[in-house]
């Protein structure tokens, strides 16, 4: 039985670097992934990543006769308010893991097993809260909690029933008590909520990590300019030196959301790959040591943040004026 299999809607081109994300799910032999997709391009698919071949139609429907209700996907953003419903949609495939899950595909994943203990897997019902990746213990009851009403309303069905992305998947969605976590949380399930990822900031060209704190409702901005990140066997780390030491910081994933990223397949030779802000890399070296860190590059020089702030501008004048949602 796996610890967990993740479930993966995905329709048209993956992301450039899919090999990678393929290469970094091999690693993590105890998860699975189902990628549900139309897209039948040739790829190294590891023993643990599965493959449900469907077009957009047909998982629409399946949704449809699973979820007993008229879903109106008119984009693709919208398929996130779903996600809280796939162990009940897919409950089938996933009979043989003792949690299901989500998670994004613009992510390369560190080693899973060490960061997430059998503590956490024995005593929790839900795993992290952010909705790039989520993981339930695979029951009856949680497979069907989203159905739950809260201070009486159905939320479920205004959310799925609605062309509207409410983002109900994490806590960022129609308001406090609207979205999968809280739900658990109301009902008296054991959640887990500490922030794991390595989770990139959108707007700036460099490696800005923005931890996400449940309680406080609020985000850690750590800037890694100064910082060498790697995926390195199997492993998503960071290397820190600090009045002449060497410190490494495991994630258990990273996330590039809205990010385009260099990649070259011949990086998949290698076990020690650069990431910067825009890209996989080689590293310089065969290990990181005190003598050739600062010799090593660790950022790039981009206009990105600019160009995403004029766009930022533009979007907000386009929607005062009516000509955007």
């Amino acid at each position: 039985m796996k610890k967990c299999t993740f479930v993966i809607p995905y329709f048209g081109d993956f992301p450039n670097y899919f090999p990678l994300f393929l290469r970094s799910c091999e690693y993590n032999k105890d998860y699975e992934w189902l990628i549900i997709t139309n897209n039948t391009a040739e790829y190294n698919y590891p023993n643990n990543v599965r493959t449900l071949y469907m077009t957009f139609e047909q998982f629409k429907g399946r949704l449809e006769q699973r979820l007993g209700i008229q879903v109106n996907i008119q984009d693709y953003h919208k398929i996130c308010d779903f996600k809280p419903t796939y162990g009940y949609v897919f409950e089938e495939e996933l009979k043989n893991s003792l949690f299901w899950g989500y998670c994004d595909m613009d992510l390369v994943f560190g080693n899973l097993n060490a960061l997430i203990t059998k503590d956490m897997l024995e005593n929790y019902d839900k795993l992290f809260a952010l909705g790039h990746l989520v993981m339930f213990k695979n029951s009856h009851e949680n497979n069907r909690l989203f159905m739950a009403p809260l201070n009486g309303e159905v939320v479920y069905k205004k959310v799925l029933t609605s062309p509207k992305t409410f983002i109900f998947d994490e806590p960022f969605g129609i308001g406090e008590g609207k979205c999968i976590h809280d739900i658990f949380i109301a009902n008296n399930k054991r959640v887990f909520s500490e922030d794991f990822s390595l989770n990139l900031k959108i707007e700036p060209a460099n490696i800005i990590q923005v931890k996400f704190d449940y309680y406080k409702k609020n985000w850690l901005t750590i800037s890694h300019r100064n910082d060498i990140c790697l995926w390195k066997d199997g492993r998503v780390e960071v290397i820190t030196c600090s009045k002449g030491h060497l410190s490494e910081t495991d994630y258990l994933y990273m996330h590039f959301q809205s990010r385009k990223m260099k990649f070259d397949n011949s990086l998949l030779d290698t076990n020690h790959i650069k990431i910067l802000g825009d890209g996989f890399y080689q590293l310089e070296y065969s290990e990181v040591t005190l003598e050739n860190f600062k010799k090593i590059k660790k950022t790039i020089v981009s206009t990105r943040y600019i160009k995403i702030m004029i766009e930022y501008k533009v979007d907000a004048i386009l929607k005062k004026l009516g000509f955007r949602k």
